[in-house]
């Protein structure tokens, strides 16, 4: 099958099955990925993905966060660590080890993670985020949520932007939440 008739493929069986509503929420048939993957032959340990852009995301640009409000028993693996330099815009991969790991899982766990606004969903459901854990080390994640959680909350870093992200087992919901400011004297 050439690359033509993949995107037209694409196009019939996955983005056309993709809603969106006009409070903002969005709704990407992971089902329909999945037999996508299958029509087009990739093995299961292929992958492939939709990309999900939030506001103000930019290339190489990491400005999010995630919020206080999330799955706790989430599977939450490292997939590729790598050092970016900041002055020329290239990355380079680094080796894994446990200390830097640890390091970088910390930083996760403890909120201190900043991510940018390119989120990949996979054909099994997870999503894949990048982080930038240190001013130069980099790193992706690949989180699988729990059966039943309401997944991840990500919030735009001065938190005026808040979105909830999660799988339902058919389809990656991402709904935009409604965030209010009160100036005044408490109630």
């Amino acid at each position: 099958m050439d690359d033509k008739s993949k995107m037209e493929l694409y196009q019939r069986m996955v983005i056309d099955k993709t809603k969106y509503y006009e409070n903002g929420v969005i709704e990407l048939p992971v089902k329909a990925l999945q037999e996508y993957h299958d029509a087009i032959g990739l093995g299961p340990e292929e992958l492939c993905y939709f990309g999900l852009n939030l506001p103000f995301a930019e290339d190489g640009l990491y400005n999010y966060i995630l919020g206080n409000d999330n799955d706790e028993d989430a599977l939450v693996l490292i997939m590729n660590v790598y050092y970016y330099d900041s002055d020329t815009g290239e990355s380079e991969p680094l080796g894994h080890n446990r200390v830097l790991e640890g390091s970088i899982y910390r930083r996760f766990y403890d909120g201190r993670a900043i991510f940018d606004g390119e989120i990949r969903v996979d054909n099994l459901g997870r999503i894949w985020l990048r982080s930038m854990s240190e001013d130069n080390i980099g790193a992706e994640f690949c989180v699988q949520f729990s059966e039943g959680s309401f997944g991840y909350q990500i919030c735009y870093e001065d938190l005026s932007i808040c979105a909830r992200i999660w799988f339902d087992g058919e389809k990656v919901v991402y709904a935009p939440v409604v965030v209010l400011f009160y100036d005044g004297p408490p109630c």
